[in-house]
């Protein structure tokens, strides 16, 4: 029975080491989208003064993009692991 045990500590171990790089992974693509959220909000001042309208509605359209760019990633992992994703960049409780 202790070898068993062992072995499956052995697995277990190695699923933790292969999560906290999905999550680093996943933490460097999701990290980027929200820095260009930062840029649109930039990008949509600057324009403002310049054409009002279409300046809002391509940022709306530009940040809709993005956050179903960070969904389509986080749906594409287990739902725990999801979630930890979330909590570890900050994108949910």
């Amino acid at each position: 029975m202790p070898d068993k045990l062992a072995e499956v500590f052995e697995i277990v171990t190695e699923m933790r080491k292969e999560q906290k790089a999905l999550i680093s992974i996943m933490r460097d693509m999701i990290h980027p989208s929200l820095l260009s959220i930062k840029e649109g909000l930039n990008t949509m001042n600057e324009n403002l003064n310049r054409e009002p309208d279409n300046a809002i509605q391509d940022w709306i359209a530009s940040v809709d993009d993005r956050i179903d760019s960070v969904k389509r990633l986080l749906d594409t992992l287990p739902k725990d692991t999801a979630n930890e994703v979330m909590v570890v960049t900050g994108l949910g409780p």
